[in-house]
């Protein structure tokens, strides 16, 4: 999200963190502990359910947070930070924490954005944009590995600095982390262009094939996947000698009659959107990075997408539409 003049806008309570991490000196490894017991009482006990940690007050007492004995330490060090969150964030006193009336249940999107507010505090607390910035760079190469290491260095679980580095990519990259229970943790940077439902860290042969790295890091139980694009490899075919509608005719001849005409539209669409990516206007070249990772796990279009031609199209696609853009702004067209 962008304002009026193209700045990135920041979420309140992000800004909120940044300043709270100014005024007390802090940064990675915050000493999140040290820090919360300035504003609470922190007790380890059992807690019911799959509650982390509960936050209790009373009037005219400091507040108590109970975490329980069952989270891990990286994990620990997040949700304390996640209920500083709750404590010091002004416009949540007095919210779903500290109502008067103990019948009171506040409304689950209510509930829900109190827990994303706390939950963007911490990320920006424990692994703040600037400093992963700094860290990252523009180095794209063994992505599992760096993360993992700045992961490590902030004292914070993997998971928390994919998340957060999903904002500070200066270049396309998209991670995934899985357990061994099916759960999946997404992340990706903003001009990354695979389709979520691609899944592409089963499928890394696909995103190879187009110029991807993709990485892995085995987390005990967890299993981290990335992937970041630099050039588009072998999928680069060089301009051939036919043009994009004559390559696409002869696809469509090994496509069912009662299927063409609807296939076809669905290619010019993906085609379109594409097109109208910043991303791919700099060259021929990224514009066919663009229109791969719009093509990648369009299952209606596999029967095209999986073409001996297919490949022909695209290169003859992108640099059809890179001409047509450069001519249009030389002023010949």
């Amino acid at each position: 999200m962008a304002g009026a003049n193209g700045t990135a806008l920041i979420e309140s309570e992000k800004r909120f963190a940044r300043l709270f991490a100014e005024r007390h000196s802090l940064e990675p490894p915050v000493p999140v502990e040290d820090v919360l017991r300035g504003f609470a009482k922190i007790e380890i006990d059992n807690l019911p359910g799959s509650a982390d940690a509960i936050v209790l007050r009373k009037t005219g007492s400091r507040p108590l947070v109970v975490v329980s004995t069952r989270i891990a330490s990286n994990r620990r060090r997040f949700t304390l930070a996640h209920e500083l969150g709750h404590i010091v964030l002004p416009w949540q006193v007095g919210s779903a924490f500290c109502h008067p009336q103990v019948t009171y249940i506040a409304r689950d999107d209510f509930h829900v954005e109190l827990e994303a507010q706390a939950n963007r505090f911490a990320t920006e607390l424990l692994v703040p944009e600037r400093w992963l910035a700094g860290k990252l760079g523009n180095h794209r190469d063994k992505l599992a590995e760096r993360i993992v290491q700045i992961a490590n260095e902030a004292q914070v679980s993997p998971i928390t600095a994919s998340i957060a580095l999903g904002s500070v990519y200066a270049f396309q990259a998209a991670t995934c982390i899985t357990d061994s229970t099916g759960k999946k943790y997404l992340a990706r940077s903003e001009t990354c262009l695979l389709r979520r439902e691609h899944a592409w860290w089963s499928d890394p042969e696909s995103v190879e094939a187009i110029g991807g790295e993709v990485t892995r890091k085995q987390l005990g139980t967890f299993t981290l996947h990335a992937v970041t694009f630099g050039s588009p490899g072998s999928a680069w075919v060089g301009a051939p000698a036919q043009d994009s509608k004559a390559i696409l005719k002869q696809i469509a001849e090994s496509l069912p009659v009662s299927q063409r005409e609807h296939l076809l539209k669905q290619v010019s669409g993906v085609v379109g959107a594409a097109n109208n990516y910043q991303e791919g206007h700099s060259s021929a070249e990224a514009l066919l990075r663009v229109l791969y990772q719009r093509f990648l796990g369009h299952q209606e279009l596999k029967s095209i997408s999986q073409h001996p031609l297919f490949a022909n199209f695209l290169s003859a696609k992108a640099h059809e539409l890179h001409e047509r853009r450069v001519n249009k702004v030389s002023g010949r067209i």
